[in-house]
């Protein structure tokens, strides 16, 4: 969670940490705690889906794949989406030596997740494909970390010689 909150997406502040547990900001008003998406409807769900599926992509270019992502791990807080319960998340900003294996794994942690989104807005009407959409963003996951761990070059300007470095 803590790795997903520096990344900028929707995650509650880390609080404290005491051994293998994470205490999080509390999320809602005076009126109680933040609502979990389960417990309501959304008022135009094919908008609301679009911002989820926004946010899950955030996540996993922060460099988490949630794990466990389905309705019940979602809180609504100021209209927005609020990932909580990362006990069974992955890392994915470090790829390791044989980052294809990682990748993988991503890829079908991230697909579970997206089928359990999948099925939530099912019954709104809402849908999207689960198997384009994780491969995509696995690509573009893939991408982002060839370009920060030096493994692809950066595609030089137009008008730059062929061997000349991009700028930063």
């Amino acid at each position: 969670m803590r790795q997903a909150w520096k990344g900028g997406a929707l995650v509650p502040a880390p609080a404290k940490r005491v051994e293998n547990l994470l205490a999080m900001r509390y999320l809602g008003g005076d009126d109680g705690p933040a609502p979990r998406l389960a417990d309501l409807q959304p008022v135009d769900p094919r908008a609301f889906l679009d911002e989820l599926l926004a946010a899950t992509e955030a996540l996993l270019l922060a460099g988490v794949v949630h794990g466990d992502l389905s309705a019940y791990n979602v809180l609504i807080h100021e209209d927005r989406p609020w990932f909580i319960d990362f006990s069974d998340g992955l890392r994915v900003d470090r790829l390791g030596s044989a980052p294809w294996m990682r990748l993988q794994l991503a890829r079908e942690t991230l697909t579970r997740d997206l089928e359990g989104l999948r099925a939530y807005f099912r019954k709104f009407e809402a849908g999207f494909d689960v198997a384009a959409t994780a491969e995509g963003w696995i690509d573009r996951l893939q991408e982002q970390w060839e370009l920060t761990h030096g493994r692809r070059r950066r595609p030089t300007p137009e008008g730059t010689p062929g061997g000349t470095p991009a700028p930063p």
